[in-house]
């Protein structure tokens, strides 16, 4: 499923072109850019509707995965798990030299994320809870960092405002099974 948030930038006639090649894809289009809390609720509520036993990813727009087998492997493992909710590395990749300056808060983000991850990974089968390791809630509130089972994630109850990672906090503490990729 992909969702165009009334982007500006061309992105609606490049997803027009994949259309009629891509027949399983489920394409939604809003007129007006209404933000990421809008854009992840209407893709839950979506996908929720069409099969809640799906995985739900998120891949912002200034976001690509470096494994090209990345999917798979997430899906593989939280079948294998049977987890609710992957947490993943991701890396920063600066424009300039300005940039790198002012990211000094996604790389303690990031470091705190690598510590959470290698934990997770000490326990049995590398299966915690909030409930067995209460510092998972201290994990970057990047919903592009976690992958989760469909069914394990409420819909938001409004769609606009300072709530877009509320929800994904929210679900760490209702589920039985987090587990972690490798922090390498």
């Amino acid at each position: 499923m992909v969702f165009n948030d009334g982007s500006t930038d061309g992105t609606q006639r490049v997803l027009d072109g994949f259309k009629n090649d891509c027949k399983q894809i489920t394409f939604i289009q809003s007129q007006d850019n209404k933000g990421i809390a809008h854009g992840r609720s209407t893709l839950l509520k979506a996908s929720q509707s069409k099969d809640d036993l799906a995985y739900i990813l998120w891949l912002d727009s200034d976001d690509f995965y470096t494994d090209i087998n990345f999917i798979k492997k997430f899906v593989d493992k939280m079948e294998e798990t049977k987890a609710d909710i992957c947490f993943f590395n991701f890396k920063v990749q600066y424009e300039s030299s300005d940039v790198e300056n002012n990211a000094a808060g996604l790389k303690k983000d990031k470091n705190l994320s690598e510590k959470i991850m290698d934990k997770i990974a000490e326990f049995d089968n590398g299966i915690c809870s909030v409930e067995r390791y209460p510092e998972v809630m201290n994990f970057s509130s990047l919903g592009c960092i976690k992958g989760y089972k469909n069914a394990s994630i409420i819909p938001h109850a409004k769609d606009e405002g300072l709530y877009e990672d509320f929800v994904y906090m929210a679900a760490l503490l209702s589920v039985d099974k987090i587990i972690s990729f490798p922090s390498d």
